[in-house]
């Protein structure tokens, strides 16, 4: 039994594997090595004349259309600032299948930044701490962080008095304070509801009548996919009358202010305090027919990048997973817009060879990190991914269904991956989420304290077949998930994932456990079709396998839900491998 396990795995890795081995020749072939620090000048890059990170960038491309080996960036320590994103196409990829590789400094860590550090504040209200600050009103973020912690939105304890009663585009409330509030375009209710929480601001308020931002109240409050509707809120967000405990910050877009009620031993005379306000800190764009690739990155930090669209009248309206309507379709019979990603903080489109290794991704407003619309061959090994707003990591898309081959997001690994702590903000998404994609291994991962889902495979409830086919989700190790949440699992499997058993999903080798809400360990949610479960381990949660609406053929054998009577080698094998150990602190 164990030894099926074993073998099972080892023979699909070796496939995958395959897929890597063209990425680079031996490392030792270095033709360039060329460095970088936060106060780099010139175009030098030496280690005694380190250039600025768009220099060395900028110094690559005239090195590497014939390369005779890898050309490495070397980034010394500190913060990069970035005014705007650190932007890649075609021109930046290696050649010759070697790499450019943007690497640190031995024992030290770059910070590639989006942040702006707000200095100068006085108090405001001596009897509840405020301290506020003049930001000015280009300034504008939906993050704030001290001294490296998340800050806390101002928020109400919980939704909105009696009396209230939703409308067709809002609500109308007995209690009139909050029209008394100052700037009331800034409130934004929020709708935790069963897998799903969404967004809306507030347009206006007067004579106890609340009219919301469109489209979001629409798309939000119609008739919404899976009938999640919005009634009243959970609770409020984002007012000046809503501060009342430390870690409160609220942002006044109309006035430029922002203001702050500091922790114990927080001094913000001396405190670091950063408001994100890049939507993005670095993207990577090629074309199906020329594709950005051969580009690696390692031991970088990505942090501090913000999200606005949440603050717009698109608002957050989800749908599952962090993808969101937007727009409405007016000229339809649907009374709700577009399926659309959550965008991330570090995005690529059309990538290939790419490898993410050893890299921090943390302090985001949006997801992590998304490869995609024909990403393909991309490696993201032993990285770590906490403290972000939406899903921590996103590959594939859910707008075409079989479209040409070099649009497919196929044949990418996820490995090795400590992804905890996260959404922070928007609840509803995932560690790892994968939609229409091929040939993917997801593997020897750790995720953990999440609010939902695991890890989410597939897209389509019962649509049409989609090119989705051969992937692998294989010795994870998930535990203390769905702690907020309803409707998900563990690992979660959504909509037909080949032609047969041979060429579906395979889930196997995985130790899933400790899951807060229902519904399954693993959850093979509508019309999930060709996905075989077998050699898992789940234990303390609602259901272990939850074949929900899904269809035959599904192979579902040989399965445990006792630690103490399952094979030792499920156990040993699941979570991050010895290697890599190290990236959990």
């Amino acid at each position: 039994m164990r030894l099926i396990v074993v073998v099972s795995v080892c023979i699909v890795i070796v496939g995958f594997g395959s897929n890597v081995s063209a990425q680079s020749k031996p490392a030792t072939l270095v033709q360039a090595t060329l460095y970088a620090s936060p106060t780099g000048s010139g175009t030098v890059c030496s280690l005694k004349v380190p250039c600025s990170l768009s220099r060395a960038r900028d110094k690559v491309r005239t090195i590497n259309h014939h390369m005779t080996g890898n050309i490495v960036v070397v980034l010394r320590g500190g913060t990069y600032q970035l005014n705007s994103p650190f932007a890649l196409d075609p021109k930046d990829s290696g050649s010759g299948g070697y790499n450019v590789i943007y690497q640190a400094y031995l024992d030290e860590t770059p910070i590639l930044s989006g942040g702006r550090t707000v200095t100068g504040w006085s108090l405001a209200d001596g009897n509840k701490n405020i301290w506020q600050a003049e930001v000015g009103t280009a300034l504008q973020t939906r993050q704030l962080y001290v001294n490296g912690v998340r800050a806390r939105r101002a928020r109400s304890i919980g939704g909105l008095s009696g009396g209230t009663v939703r409308t067709a585009t809002g609500y109308t409330m007995t209690d009139t304070s909050l029209q008394n509030w100052d700037n009331p375009s800034d409130i934004e209710f929020v709708y935790q509801i069963d897998w799903v929480e969404m967004r809306c601001d507030v347009a206006s308020i007067a004579n106890g009548v609340v009219t919301m931002q469109e489209p979001c109240f629409s798309n939000s409050a119609g008739k919404h996919p899976g009938n999640t509707s919005v009634d009243l809120p959970t609770y409020v967000e984002n007012a000046y009358e809503l501060l009342n405990d430390s870690g409160d910050w609220y942002l006044n877009r109309t006035s430029g202010v922002l203001y702050y009620i500091p922790r114990t031993g927080e001094d913000l005379a001396t405190a670091n305090v950063v408001a994100p306000v890049l939507e993005t800190l670095v993207s990577g764009t090629g074309t199906p027919d020329n594709p950005i690739h051969n580009i690696e990155f390692s031991g970088i930090t990505f942090a501090y990048a913000t999200w606005l669209r949440p603050s717009s009248g698109e608002g957050f309206s989800e749908v599952q997973a962090n993808l969101t309507l937007t727009g409405r379709d007016w000229d339809t019979a649907l009374p709700y817009g577009n399926w659309t990603k959550t965008p991330a903080n570090i995005t690529f489109s059309a990538a290939h060879d790419l490898r993410f290794e050893r890299n921090i991704f943390t302090h985001l407003g949006g997801v992590g990190l998304t490869l995609e619309k024909g990403s393909q061959n991309n490696v993201i090994e032993g990285n770590v991914f906490t403290d972000i707003s939406a899903n921590g990591i996103q590959l594939g898309d859910v707008d075409a269904l079989n479209p040409p081959a070099n649009q497919q997001t196929t044949d990418n690994q996820i490995v090795n991956n400590y992804i905890h702590d996260l959404p922070v903000e928007y609840h509803g998404g995932v560690g790892i989420w994968t939609g229409y994609v091929a040939n993917t291994l997801i593997a020897h991962n750790e995720l953990t304290n999440l609010p939902y889902s695991g890890i989410s495979n597939g897209w389509g409830w019962c649509t049409n077949a989609s090119y989705a086919a051969n992937n692998l989700i294989a010795n994870n190790l998930i535990f203390n998930h769905m702690q907020l949440l309803s409707d998900g699992g563990g690992i979660y499997s959504n909509n037909i994932q080949g032609t047969s058993l041979a060429s579906g999903t395979r889930i196997e080798g995985n130790v899933v456990h400790s899951q807060g809400h229902d519904q399954g360990a693993i959850y093979l949610d509508d019309c999930s079709r060709f996905v075989t479960v077998t050699h898992n381990l789940t234990y303390n949660a609602p259901t272990n396998i939850f074949p929900h609406l899904a269809q035959d053929p599904i192979d579902s054998t040989n399965n445990y839900t006792d630690p103490m009577t399952a094979p030792i080698s499920i156990i040993d094998n699941a979570g991050i491998q010895a290697d890599y150990q190290f990236i959990k602190g």
